[in-house]
């Protein structure tokens, strides 16, 4: 079997999995140290998977089952086993693969794991945390429609650097328009964080947070799999990055309405925005069109 290699986020990564999500980060010649290696097991030759209590977690090693895909074991952030069902679709092997092994991973290695979407928006990037996914993945999907360009989405690497600032690096996509229109940071190096939006649904309103209840707003928009963090032993530690994160990047308060026909409005409003707080060298102008309603009488 051969082996795939791949730098992403940060990471040299081996794999017997080709992951064509991957394939702006895939490497053609073999590292030298490899950091984190993927392997394909065949459940026949484990046993663990027969037990009956999963998912198990501890401080470096996490083992989990997914109906009719998989079963996975993330170990000392260095080694992920996938051991797919019979007839399992690729597809979604490599879905929780992406997501819940990768974000494990990420934990065990004391990486900032963050759920967000990752725009880069004229010279700055800015990222949107979102109380659920549905509001956090429409409002995107509109800003990647009005070309902006997607750096991370769902499963984020953040690292603090020097002089306490925020950097995010560039990782896979994983909803389709992003991948049609080409508008995707394929940037191997960790990019400075701007802006933080947290958001819900409401009346336009966007407001600087401020105080403690800033820090409890962030930890509930942007932990990734929370379930994790005790039983791994790593709640206090996230507990100073999070504060860390909370006190280096300005966060703001996001509220959107769901009616889909105000989203040129709230776009031409964010942008202003950004114009205000130099993020955009000129704020751009959308027509309130009624292109969706127009679409659903084709």
């Amino acid at each position: 079997m051969g082996f795939y290699y791949y730098l992403y986020a940060g990471l040299r990564i081996s794999s017997e999995l080709s992951i064509p999500e991957w394939s702006m980060f895939e490497q053609f010649q073999p590292f030298e140290n490899v950091e984190v290696n993927i392997s394909l097991q065949n459940l026949l030759e484990q046993n663990w998977h027969l037990e009956k209590k999963l998912p198990f977690i501890s401080t470096n090693d996490y083992r989990f089952h997914v109906h009719s895909i998989a079963y996975y074991q993330v170990q000392n952030g260095r080694t992920i086993l996938v051991m797919p069902e019979y007839n399992a679709n690729p597809q979604a092997v490599r879905f929780f693969l992406l997501s819940s092994a990768i974000g494990a991973l990420f934990y065990q290695r004391g990486l900032l794991a963050i759920r967000a979407s990752v725009l880069q928006v004229g010279k700055g990037i800015v990222a949107f945390c979102g109380m659920s996914n549905t509001s956090e993945s429409i409002f995107i999907a509109y800003l990647v429609r009005h070309g902006y360009t997607m750096v991370s989405n769902d499963l984020c690497r953040f690292d603090i650097i020097e002089n306490n600032q925020v950097s995010v690096w560039p990782t896979s996509p994983n909803f389709k328009h992003t991948i049609q229109d080409n508008r995707w940071q394929n940037n191997q190096q960790s990019l400075k964080l701007s802006s933080i939006y947290l958001i819900e649904w409401g009346e336009w309103n966007l407001t600087l947070l401020r105080g403690h209840k800033t820090l409890t707003r962030f930890i509930d928009s942007a932990t990734y799999q929370p379930k994790l963090l005790e039983p791994m032993g790593i709640l206090a530690a996230y507990l100073q990055f999070w504060a860390k994160i909370v006190s280096a990047v300005p966060i703001w308060n996001l509220e959107l309405s769901k009616n889909p026909m105000t989203m040129n409005k709230n776009i031409n409003l964010i942008e202003q925005h950004w114009f205000e707080n130099k993020i955009l060298e000129s704020a751009k102008t959308h027509p309130i069109i009624k292109e969706n309603h127009d679409s659903a009488k084709r």
